[in-house]
């Protein structure tokens, strides 16, 4: 599995404008000792790094896309083509503004927009993208699962006028919860600002 990754993808490099992989991610298996056996038992190898990561990048045997902190393996995206698929979608919101950024269970904050579907294409069971005309909802589970047990559901807007009725839904949607954030002044940004 590592070698064919390494056929595959080694020295891929995309811009990943937002969301936990944000910054430059580098595809291709890396590291001193780039593959390891978890506590679990489970066989996984560093297939990527990131230049604002402090976590490894790594695909279990199976080529679900994780991260570990100290030898573990927790589950981020379902597949290598699905990770490089979520980061693509960021291209899509270059400029928008981060509306909310709240732990909770992103099914609920995407219901409070209307027009809503699922992006089929950058969307998996661990990582789920939604769009609506102005809106854009990512749901991913954090880097660090210490953080919580429910997934980061980011929520993009087009038009700033819709911060703060955006905020209104979210805190609608899970209460006004003390895991989330409105951070309405914060863009995106444009590929050209990634180094």
């Amino acid at each position: 599995m590592a070698r064919q990754f390494q056929v595959d993808w080694g020295g891929v490099s995309v811009p990943v404008l937002g969301g936990p992989l944000e910054g430059n991610l580098r595809r291709g298996i890396c590291g001193l000792d780039p593959m390891w056996r978890t506590e679990a038992g489970e066989v996984v190898f560093r297939g990527a790094d990131g230049d604002a990561l402090q976590c490894a990048l790594v695909i279990d045997s199976q080529g679900v896309g994780g991260c570990s902190w100290s030898g573990e393996f927790s589950p981020l995206f379902d597949s290598c083509e699905l990770m490089l698929e979520h980061g693509a979608a960021w291209l899509d919101v270059q400029g928008w503004r981060y509306a909310s950024i709240v732990g909770a269970e992103p099914s609920a904050v995407a219901e409070q927009f209307t027009d809503m579907e699922i992006d089929r294409v950058a969307s998996g069971r661990l990582a789920t993208w939604w769009i609506a005309p102005g809106v854009r909802v990512s749901s991913t589970p954090y880097l660090n699962p210490r953080v919580s047990s429910r997934p980061q559901v980011i929520v993009l807007v087009q038009d700033k006028l819709m911060v703060d009725d955006v905020r209104e839904a979210v805190i609608a949607a899970v209460g006004p919860s003390g895991e989330a954030a409105f951070p309405g002044d914060l863009t995106v940004p444009a590929v050209t600002d990634v180094s």
